[in-house]
C-alpha cells in the first residue's frame, strides 16, 4: 500500500507517491441524464470509488440533491462511508443518511449551518453539528499564511484561488485604474478574477501559438460578467498603448446572448453604446463578422510600425 511503499528507502530517496484528493461540486449533474455521458460517468466513477483506499485515492462528494440523479446506483454509493446531509428534503435524507434518515428532522428550516453526520453509512449512528464560519477577512488570512508557507518552502502549486468580484479587491487592475488612473495591465495578458494567490499569480496568456480562448457555463449572467471584465482589461490595455502613442488595439463583441429573450444586464451593450468598442447584437453577428474580416485583409501598418492588434 502506499503508506507502506513510502516508508521505504526507495521511496524517501526516489520520491514519495502522492495522495490524490478528488473534490467534485454538483457532482449529481453527471448523472442526470439518462444518456452515454451519464454511463461512462457512472463506470468512471464506480471505478474510482472501488479503490483501495490504500492506493492513495480520495474523493469528497458535494450535490444540493440526488433525486435526479438516474444512473448512479447503491453500490456506487456504499462505497461511500462518510455522510453529511444538511437540511434538505425526506427523500435526499434517504439517499444520503440511510437508515438514518429521520435524524434530519433535528435540524430547522433556519438553523444556518447545522448538518447531519453519519461517521459510517453502516452503522445505525448519526450527529448533529454546526459546520464552522470564517469571515472572508480571516479566509484572506488563511489563503495568505498557505501561500507564503509555500514560497518559503520552494514549494511549486498548480492550484488557484480567485475571486471574480472585483469590489472585494484593492489590488485588482480595475480597482488601481478606477482610484489614480494606473494601468497595471500586461498587453496580451488577461486575468478572469484577482487571484488570492496559492504560490502562483492566476493569468491567461495570449501568444501567437495560444490565441484563443474558450469559456463554457450554464449562467448566463455570470457568463456575461465574466466576458465584460475581460472586455475592461483590453480596454486598459488600449488606453496604456495610447498613452504611450503605440498602435492601440481593435475591440469586438459578437453577442448572440443580447438579453433579448431573457432578463440580462447586457454591460457589454453599454461600452459600445459609448463608442468604447465595436459591439454587434447576435441580429447584427454577420454583418458584424464581415466588417471584422474586411478589416483584418486591410490591415494595415500604424505609428510604430506595428500592425494594431484585433480581438473578437
Amino acid at each position: 500500500d502506499i503508506f507502506s511503499y513510502n516508508r521505504t528507502p526507495e521511496a524517501i530517496a526516489g520520491g514519495r507517491l502522492p495522495q490524490v484528493l478528488i473534490v467534485m461540486d454538483e457532482f449529481h449533474k453527471l448523472f442526470s441524464n439518462q444518456d452515454t455521458d451519464a454511463s461512462d460517468a457512472k463506470m468512471f466513477m464506480d471505478d474510482i470509488l472501488r479503490l483501495d483506499r490504500n492506493v492513495g485515492f480520495h474523493i469528497i462528494l458535494c450535490s444540493q440533491s440526488l433525486r435526479d440523479s438516474h444512473e448512479i446506483n447503491d453500490a456506487a454509493l456504499a462505497q461511500i462511508a462518510v455522510r453529511i446531509a444538511l437540511k434538505c428534503p425526506k427523500e435526499d435524507a434517504s439517499i444520503v443518511l440511510g437508515q438514518e434518515a429521520d435524524a434530519i428532522d433535528q435540524v430547522e428550516e433556519n438553523d444556518a449551518g447545522s448538518a447531519i453526520f453519519v461517521p459510517a453509512i453502516s452503522t445505525a449512528r448519526s450527529v448533529k453539528f454546526r459546520a464552522g464560519f470564517l469571515e472572508g477577512t480571516r479566509q484572506t488570512e488563511i489563503l495568505k499564511t498557505v501561500h507564503d508557507y509555500y514560497i518559503d518552502n520552494g514549494i511549486e502549486s498548480d492550484t488557484r484561488i480567485l475571486s471574480s468580484n472585483v469590489s472585494y479587491s484593492p489590488n485588482n487592475v480595475f480597482q488601481r485604474y478606477w482610484k489614480n488612473g494606473e494601468i497595471a495591465t500586461i498587453d496580451r495578458i488577461l486575468h478572469l478574477g484577482e487571484s488570492m494567490r496559492v504560490a502562483a499569480n492566476l493569468e491567461i496568456k495570449f501568444t501567437t501559438k495560444s490565441g484563443n480562448m474558450l469559456l463554457l457555463g450554464h449562467n448566463v449572467q455570470k457568463a456575461q460578467d465574466l466576458l465584460f471584465f475581460v472586455t475592461l482589461e483590453l480596454l486598459l490595455q488600449k488606453i496604456g498603448q495610447l498613452r504611450n502613442k503605440l498602435a492601440s488595439m481593435n475591440i469586438n463583441v459578437i453577442n448572440y446572448c443580447d438579453g433579448a429573450d431573457i432578463n440580462l444586464i447586457d454591460n457589454l451593450k453599454r461600452l459600445g453604446e459609448n463608442n468604447y468598442i465595436n459591439y454587434y447584437s447576435g441580429e447584427d453577428a454577420e454583418n458584424g463578422l464581415k466588417d471584422i474580416y474586411k478589416r483584418f485583409k486591410q490591415k494595415t501598418r500604424r505609428m510604430s510600425g506595428l500592425f494594431s492588434r484585433t480581438w473578437l
